[in-house]
């Protein structure tokens, strides 16, 4: 018996496969702006869909995005081993897990 392979979509930069699996594409956060520096794209080399003003943010934001999930991973694994009941490892992940995107969230404005 043979097994399909995953899905794959073709990359045209260097021609490599990826597998996206079940990964839904991310939209920019604001069209027309850099996801990581917040920064206007040039508008001669904006594409319709684009996050990142150059391959730095781009590197850059990934890296971060990485770092903050396996954060929240860890996280809610805790909170699913157990359920958040009062005396466990689980008591008041959603509020640590709330009170770290807060804090992201002052740091990407530039706040402390």
């Amino acid at each position: 018996m043979t097994h399909a392979p995953p899905e794959t979509a073709q990359t045209p930069a260097r021609g490599r496969l990826k597998d996206h699996g079940d990964v839904e594409p991310l939209r920019p956060l604001r069209v027309g702006y850099c996801d990581y520096c917040r920064e206007r794209i040039d508008p001669t080399a904006y594409r319709p869909g684009m996050r990142f003003c150059n391959s730095t943010c781009r590197t850059d934001w990934w890296k971060m995005a990485r770092n903050r999930g396996a954060q929240l991973y860890h996280h809610l694994t805790v909170w699913r081993m157990h359920r958040g009941r009062k005396g466990t490892p689980g008591a008041g992940v959603f509020s640590r897990i709330s009170a770290t995107i807060d804090m992201w969230a002052r740091k990407d404005r530039g706040g402390a």
